[in-house]
């Protein structure tokens, strides 16, 4: 059996072209790794059209999963904020974000001003930490 390889692919069309050269990007937003060997080889562009079709809803589907983990992170976070202000008097969004760090031991990070990583370690969505730190 003869394969078709993405070059092959791209000479069909000027949107094959387009699709051929980011079909590793949307295999690794889809799938979470690139494609290698056989992965990038079709029987036919129709074989070619119906995996590229698959990646889109693949993809699609990994977005939603990362927003709805991304909301769950959040609620997480902000339980963790709320339960420390119920335990310390007067204690301020700051005051938690700082109380979580140390005990995360992350606090060099917190006086680094890291905000970015912190957002990272805790699986946040960037500009997360630093919008509460204010």
């Amino acid at each position: 059996m003869t394969f078709l390889t993405l070059s092959d692919i791209a000479a069909v069309s000027a949107e094959h072209a387009g699709k051929a050269q980011v079909f590793s990007d949307l295999h690794k937003d889809a799938l979470g790794f690139r494609p290698r060997g056989s992965a990038c080889e079709f029987t036919s562009v129709e074989d070619f059209d119906a995996t590229w079709d698959y990646l889109i809803v693949a993809m699609r589907e990994s977005m939603e999963a990362e927003r709805q983990s991304e909301i769950r992170r959040l609620q997480i976070f902000n339980e963790r904020i709320t339960d420390i202000q119920k335990l310390v008097v007067n204690a301020t969004v700051q005051d938690a974000i700082r109380y979580i760090a140390e005990a995360d031991d992350l606090l060099d990070d917190l006086e680094a001003k890291d905000y970015d990583y912190l957002d990272y370690d805790w699986g946040l969505k960037y500009g997360t930490v630093r919008g509460l730190m204010g």
